[in-house]
């Protein structure tokens, strides 16, 4: 008995796996030189859905967002350093989310974009997320979502 007849079933099945293997590989949690975890994304559907899954799973999460086209800044610079002063982390944004553990505490978060500067003072709760949203009045030279 043939369970696949269908080449093109076969496939369209192929690229789907390839797909989710992609968005899952561009997902992967990072490390900082400092030991910090991470990982940046959301470009596509299938990252954004990466996204939502992992959310859960860290202390903070960033997103970057543009005032002037409405839309998503996917190549911000982000540096995070701690109350001491010590730099954790120091990395370009490969979509415009980016989820980090921190352990409770104060932190100042550096995000850069084109031309502009964003300085924000972020105290990590014992328990449950902090969601640090950054709106730049600069626009991506290439917009990260279709239009419709």
């Amino acid at each position: 008995m043939h369970y696949f007849k269908n080449p093109l079933a076969i496939g369209l099945a192929a690229c789907a796996m390839l797909a989710l293997a992609g968005a899952a590989s561009a997902m992967d949690v990072q490390q900082s030189r400092a030991g910090l975890s991470y990982l940046t994304g959301g470009v596509t559907p299938l990252e954004l859905k990466a996204v939502a899954a992992q959310r859960g799973r860290y202390s903070f999460a960033l997103r970057a967002w543009s005032t002037l086209s409405g839309g998503p800044v996917g190549d911000a610079r982000v540096r995070i350093t701690d109350a001491s002063k010590k730099l954790l982390l120091d990395t370009d944004m490969d979509g415009p989310w980016l989820l980090a553990t921190l352990v409770p505490g104060k932190y100042q978060v550096v995000v850069t974009f084109q031309d502009e500067t964003a300085r924000h003072e972020v105290d990590i709760p014992a328990a449950g997320q902090k969601e640090l949203v950054v709106s730049f009045r600069s626009s991506p030279e290439v917009s990260l979502y279709p239009l419709r």
